[in-house]
């Protein structure tokens, strides 16, 4: 009598912490980061996982319409690509709207058409991108360009920029995500940007 009980709760993960949206309160620290590289897709999102020399070098030029158009896939593969769009280098012109970086270190990019669809665009930490991955010096590249052109932060940054961004489609699970498109689809790494 008088005992008191807890239920134990499910611990969130450490990516699923850094993820959630609008937590600004986790700021990017590279001592965190190098620790804390993304779990979920992690090879899927740096280009080092098993299928990544499956990925056509063709660039296919679309629209954010169309990505944002694609099926959801029914599951998310840790080390492997879901085809056919996983297996494909995509460039779209948009307009970036919004920036900032990531409590893991990513640059994360909003995209946006003039019919106000939007998506992601990601330029990964290089601490993060292992050696194995198949696009590292197109990676720190791309990122290069975006530092070049702008101050990158922890906190939103805001702009109406024409862009060209490539990158390989990734799907990302929806977890509210800013600027998420409808099917979670995202240029994930980016491997080259180009402001107009």
């Amino acid at each position: 009598p008088g005992a008191t009980t807890t239920a134990s709760l499910p611990t969130p993960g450490l990516q699923q912490l850094l993820d959630q949206a609008g937590n600004d309160g986790i700021g990017f620290n590279p001592a965190l980061a190098s620790v804390s590289c993304p779990v979920e897709r992690g090879p899927a999102k740096d280009g080092s996982d098993s299928t990544r020399f499956k990925v056509s070098t063709t660039v296919t030029a679309t629209t954010i319409a169309y990505l944002a158009s694609r099926p959801k896939p029914t599951s998310y593969p840790k080390a492997t690509r879901i085809a056919p769009y996983e297996l494909k280098t995509f460039q779209v012109r948009a307009y970036l709207t919004q920036y900032k970086t990531e409590s893991d270190g990513d640059i994360h990019l909003v995209l946006k058409d003039s019919a106000g669809h939007t998506m992601i665009a990601e330029l990964p930490y290089g601490s993060c991108v292992p050696s194995a991955s198949r696009w590292k010096s197109q990676i720190a590249s791309a990122r290069a360009a975006m530092t070049h052109a702008y101050p990158v932060s922890t906190s939103w940054r805001y702009l109406h920029r024409l862009v060209d961004v490539r990158g390989i489609g990734m799907f990302d699970p929806l977890h509210g995500q800013t600027g998420a498109s409808a099917s979670g689809l995202e240029l994930h790494p980016v491997t080259a940007i180009a402001f107009r």
